[in-house]
């Protein structure tokens, strides 16, 4: 009986020292991050199509279909005025033609969310480095809306790509200025901003699905819709799970691999893909195995967010308090990697001069861990590393075992789209890369009325 109840009171302790080691900071939002994620591609035309995608730099397949134009719908339907009106997004944005997008996120522990600050477009500036100001037509907090998110805002507008520049700084609502390498549009891949851990039931009770009005949820589609993601979580998917690492990337999360020729997709429950990212106890510590490291949740949805399901017991969360967790990611060309919505700038179905788009293998301390990982610590401690060829030989790489063959594009592409020659081997589409048009479509349809 006795040693029950020290049980349960070490249990308390830690669980109330996790809810209590995230220091609220300054009343001004705090900007952690941006990345100049997309170039051109928000805004296509009704009557654009393939050709116009490609010369865009959009993500295309040698099959025909392009990325851009169920994006550039579900934008449209962010800046509905239901949307405007319950504060998911600024009142007054539009999405303009061919535009560019750039996600920013916020500190979580700001005294003031910045959802609460940010009133207006005006509150937006984002500075070229000859001091004028780029042209921000909608922000959107959509879709990272869920109860236990808020904290990514996506700004629409044009930041410079097709005039040759980037921007030099972002301030939103009085906050710092963000300076950082992800206002560079070339060469630059994903980046974490930060993981937090959770126990599952203060974060399920925080969790809950963006507002819908009461007519519009009446719709069947729409029903199912919202069921599917309310159902996207580490509770639904893996039941034995006692504690989330929430993974905020800078980002929406896509992956893909070399030679791929679909579009890059989102996260699924499989192997490779929960291979992606590892949790260590230390930094040079022990990793968590597979019934500690469950599995994945929060991936079906197109933000920047991604839930690491757990199932701990008190000796494991005593020695996470007092070494701390990190969190790695092993996004690599040998095997998978994440880019962000411009894609793979190295392959040659993106025609946009991007550079490398790929994401770096990196790794950062979880907040809630350890004596000292606080939001500032895991912006400060977060690192690239080069994985050991024992690391390499681990990972599982459960995409099609024969890679499409596609010819090499001119460095300095045309206007003329590309079609694929006889030479090109192709196969049927993916069940992942269907999945995910027809979650798209899905989720665009069943949010029109909104």
């Amino acid at each position: 009986m006795f040693a029950k109840f020290r049980s349960m009171f070490r249990l308390l302790v830690i669980v109330t020292w996790l809810r209590s080691s995230v220091t609220p900071v300054s009343a001004a939002p705090t900007l952690l991050s941006c990345i100049y994620g997309w170039a051109e591609c928000l805004g296509l035309q009704d009557s654009d199509g393939f050709e116009e995608a490609q010369e865009l730099g959009c993500p295309t397949t040698v099959d025909g279909r392009y990325a851009a134009r169920t994006e550039t719908q579900l934008m449209n339907q962010f800046f509905s005025a239901f949307r405007m009106n319950s504060g998911q997004s600024i009142a007054g944005s539009t999405i303009m033609p061919y535009g560019d997008g750039m996600p920013c996120t916020f500190n979580p522990a700001d005294d003031v969310p910045a959802k609460e600050q940010i009133t207006s477009l005006e509150d937006i500036q984002v500075t070229f480095p000859n001091g004028s100001r780029a042209v921000v037509t909608g922000a959107t907090w959509l879709p990272a809306v869920e109860g236990n998110e808020w904290m990514t805002l996506l700004l629409l507008g044009n930041f410079g790509f097709k005039e040759g520049v980037n921007p030099a700084s972002v301030v939103i609502a009085n906050s710092n200025a963000y300076t950082g390498q992800g206002l560079q549009y070339a060469d630059t891949g994903l980046d974490l901003v930060y993981a937090e851990l959770h126990d599952i039931t203060s974060f399920d009770a925080a969790d809950g699905q963006p507002t819908l009005p009461p007519l519009l949820m009446q719709n069947p589609q729409v029903q199912a819709s919202m069921a599917l993601l309310a159902n996207d979580t580490c509770s639904v998917h893996y039941p034995s799970t006692t504690h989330v690492v929430q993974v905020v990337m800078n980002g929406g999360v896509t992956v893909t691999w070399r030679n791929n020729s679909d579009l890059p997709d989102h996260l699924h429950h499989k192997p490779g893909h929960k291979g992606l990212w590892q949790l260590r106890i230390g930094p040079n510590g022990r990793v968590l195995n597979e019934e500690e490291y469950v599995g994945m949740g929060d991936i079906w949805d197109p933000d920047n967010i991604v839930d690491l399901c757990l199932k701990l017991n008190s000796t494991t969360l005593l020695e996470m308090v007092s070494k701390g967790l990190y969190v790695r990611v092993f996004s690599t060309r040998s095997c998978y990697y994440l880019v962000p919505p411009k894609g793979d700038c190295l392959s040659p179905l993106v025609t946009a001069n991007c550079g490398d788009s790929a994401t770096l293998p990196q790794e950062t301390c979880v907040m809630g861990t350890g004596p000292s990982c606080t939001v500032d610590a895991a912006q400060s401690y977060m690192r690239t590393f080069t994985p050991t060829q024992e690391e390499l030989d681990s990972l599982i790489c459960d995409f099609d075992a024969e890679p499409l063959i596609v010819p090499i594009l001119p460095e300095q592409p045309s206007s003329t789209s590309f079609a694929p020659s006889s030479t090109v081997q192709t196969s049927a589409t993916s069940a992942t890369s269907l999945y995910r048009g027809v979650f798209m479509t899905f989720l665009v349809t069943s949010l029109s009325q909104a």
